[in-house]
């Protein structure tokens, strides 16, 4: 992962623009003492693109204006600056934290729905401002520094620790003497021998997971070139690969989302044995997971693929997809190499990730089963998630304090399950199912206890009323699998 990586941009949402009486000062540190990228950042701004100075301005000026905002203690254009420069070299301290400063930025552009449900509403103004050519240029240089401190041993601290604390069960992986090297080096990190064992391997119609993550069908019909929503989400198979000819092989075919998350094992491996016939990367446009309605799902983002011939089960289209942060997918192997279930066929760097697998025609019946009896790498029981010990707010996906009413929410992690469930930063949780709230660590207690695709209600006081957020069931169907699992059946007539 070394010069050759191209690292994609991280870019949020918008929010809409107006003019407040938050006075942003235009003036730079003459000091100069920010990081080389971010000076090119205020060049930019000052020399070549006042306008778009002027939109920076406006955007931290609205953002500023909501007293729970982050930018309203930091409404400066030297604060925008000092941002940067820590964000350039962060690395999450705990796992709620792993989107923390995409999440700040991500705040100058959006705003609550005016409905008052969990639901961001976009502007013009935003749009344009993250999506202008020169700032986005920018942005990418800014990603690539960032992609360079994740691989330098400077980011080797943070890991280190979450493997000595036991924030994550390191029980299937391999520990280097020494520690990791870097954060990537940890987040790439391998499986011990036999820490996942490959269902049937010899079995060609046995689908297998390609890697540790949350499974979800999203379309047993599939269009060529048309768009498709799921989630509130738009797909299009054509600009997904590319290709209108390659998508062309999957119409009337199923497709299936792997979703993985920062602390999950980020290496993939092969769903099914077989050759690869073609390969390809796209990542001429990359931005932020959770722009959700304005860019082409999984068309606008960093992703390469593999056509996999089967022979007996006809090709499988498999595309990695780099979703958040640095979104850098690695896939190695060349056209014509042979590959067998299990094989592992490349990684993602740093970030949030996907794998799209495209099947033909009457080929994939999905099962997604699991030994009857046989437990994950946490030892819960299948179709849990497994690497994180007990109920802690780091794979809650929320962080809380004590409050007189219940638990007062002081951040919530947007890819996490207490984001999944519709609560928001500031809420204050009263009751979960029905049963009272009474403290941080009965919050806990209780998200804890909500089995997973069960339903779930939770009232919470939110902009000082109270309301109703949760879900009636796991919306999408997604359950989490380990790679090797078996999780289909294909069709070899």
């Amino acid at each position: 992962m070394k010069n050759a990586i191209k690292y994609a941009i991280v870019i949020s949402c918008c929010v809409s623009i107006m003019f407040t009486g938050f006075s942003v000062s235009a003036q730079t540190d003459s000091n100069n003492t920010s990081s080389p990228v971010v000076n090119q950042l205020k060049t930019l701004l000052d020399d070549k693109r006042p306008d778009l100075k002027s939109s920076l301005i406006k955007l931290i000026n609205v953002s500023a204006m909501n007293n729970k905002s982050y930018w309203h203690d930091h409404n400066s254009l030297e604060e925008f600056y000092k941002f940067l420069d820590v964000w350039r070299t962060y690395t999450p301290d705990k796992i709620a934290n792993a989107q923390i400063y995409s999440e700040r930025f991500k705040s100058l552009y959006r705003k609550q729905g005016s409905n008052g449900q969990n639901q961001t509403d976009y502007t013009d103004d935003g749009i344009n401002f993250v999506r202008d050519k020169d700032f986005t240029d920018w942005m990418h240089e800014f990603v690539h520094e960032r992609g360079v401190f994740m691989d330098s041993k400077e980011s080797a601290a943070v890991a280190n620790k979450w493997v000595k604390d036991g924030t994550i069960d390191m029980n299937s992986y391999q520990i280097p003497e020494g520690g990791f090297s870097s954060f990537n080096d940890f987040f790439t990190r391998k499986l011990k021998s036999g820490a996942r064992p490959i269902s049937e391997p010899d079995n060609n119609a046995v689908l297998t997971c390609p890697a540790d993550c949350r499974i979800s069908p999203i379309s047993d019909d599939l269009t060529s070139d048309q768009d498709f929503e799921v989630k509130g989400d738009t797909y299009n198979i054509a600009a997904l690969l590319g290709s209108v000819e390659l998508a062309n092989k999957f119409i009337g075919g199923a497709a299936v989302f792997c979703h993985l998350y920062p602390k999950d094992y980020h290496r993939f491996h092969a769903p099914v044995t077989g050759k690869i016939v073609a390969k390809g990367s796209l990542d001429d446009k990359h931005y932020f997971y959770g722009f959700k309605g304005l860019v082409k799902y999984f068309s606008e983002y960093h992703r390469a693929y593999y056509l996999i011939d089967t022979n007996s089960s006809g090709q499988v289209g498999f595309v990695a997809i780099g979703m958040s942060d640095i979104n850098s997918v690695n896939m190695p192997l060349k056209a014509g190499k042979k590959i067998k279930k299990g094989d592992e066929i490349g990684h993602f760097a740093y970030g949030g990730s996907g794998i799209v697998m495209l099947f033909q025609p009457g080929v994939l019946t999905l099962t997604m089963s699991q030994p009857a009896g046989s437990k994950n790498e946490s030892g819960a029981a299948n179709g849990n998630e497994p690497g994180i010990k007990g109920a802690t707010s780091s794979n809650i996906g929320a962080t809380s304090i004590d409050d007189p009413a219940g638990a007062k929410l002081e951040n919530v992690d947007s890819s996490g399950r207490a984001a999944r469930f519709g609560l928001q930063r500031g809420d204050v949780v009263l009751k979960i199912n029905g049963q009272p709230v009474n403290g941080a660590a009965s919050f806990l207690k209780l998200m804890s206890d909500v089995t997973q695709g069960s339903a779930v209600s939770i009232q919470v006081v939110r902009d000082g009323k109270e309301t109703a957020v949760g879900r009636k069931t796991t919306s999408d169907g997604a359950r989490f699998v380990l790679m090797g699992t078996k999780i289909g059946i294909l069709n070899t007539n």
